[in-house]
C-alpha cells in the first residue's frame, strides 16, 4: 500500500510487524503509475472489508478525526491526531486486516482482530 502527499512518497508494509518506508519517487509522476495509493488524491479509501466497516467525516479545522469502526462482535472509535488540514486518510486494508490513517506528518497502522 502506498500513501503520498505534495512532497513524498510512503510505502506501507502491512505484515506482523507493519513498516513505513520514505521512498525517492517524485509524487506528482507516482499517482499515474500506481493505482493503489492514497493520501493527496481522489481515490476512495476502503471503508468495508470482510466483517469490517469505517466511517468518519474529515473536519480539516478539527485537532483530530475520529474514526469509527464497526464489526459484528463491536463498535470503536479511534481518535487520530492531525496536525495539517491538508488531507486525511481512513482506509481499511483489502485483506481486512489493518487500519491504515494518515495525514501529511502522521500515518498509524492498527492491527484488526
Amino acid at each position: 500500500m502506498f500513501v503520498f502527499d505534495y512532497d513524498e512518497v510512503f510505502r506501507i508494509t502491512l505484515a506482523a510487524a507493519p513498516s513505513v518506508e520514505t521512498l525517492d519517487d517524485n509524487p506528482y509522476d507516482f499517482e499515474d503509475k500506481h493505482p493503489d495509493y492514497f493520501g493527496v488524491s481522489e481515490r476512495e479509501p476502503i471503508l468495508q472489508a470482510g466483517d469490517f466497516r469505517l466511517s468518519y467525516s474529515f473536519d480539516p479545522t478539527a485537532p483530530s478525526q475520529e474514526v469509527v469502526i464497526e464489526s459484528p462482535q463491536k463498535r470503536e472509535t479511534v481518535s487520530f491526531k492531525t496536525f495539517s488540514g491538508d488531507w486525511f486518510v481512513a482506509t481499511l486494508s483489502p485483506c481486512a486486516r489493518f487500519l491504515v490513517l494518515a495525514e501529511p506528518y502522521l500515518i498509524e497502522i492498527y492491527s484488526l482482530q
